[in-house]
């Protein structure tokens, strides 16, 4: 499942911030609440990183919350090249 997320994730950034490079991180697991995965994103003018827990990478029906969170830093980033 890891790897269709980060299929998925290449895949979305790809297409909405053309030249941006994505990093997954080694997934944190934190006491008494579920794993994240981080993914950096970097473009020439933004350098971020995103959590994702646990039950959105591993979920068959995590696409939509995914690409959700994706829109949202795509949005982001272009805020901050204005």
């Amino acid at each position: 499942m890891e790897e269709t997320f980060q299929d998925y994730v290449q895949h979305l950034v790809e297409g909405l911030l053309p030249g941006a490079r994505v990093e997954f991180l080694p997934a944190r697991e934190l006491s008494h609440t579920d794993p994240i995965y981080p993914v950096r994103f970097k473009t020439e003018t933004a350098d971020l990183v995103v959590s994702f827990p646990q039950r959105m990478v591993l979920m068959r029906d995590g696409e939509e919350p995914v690409r959700n969170t994706v829109m949202c830093l795509v949005r982001l980033v272009y805020y901050f090249r204005k």
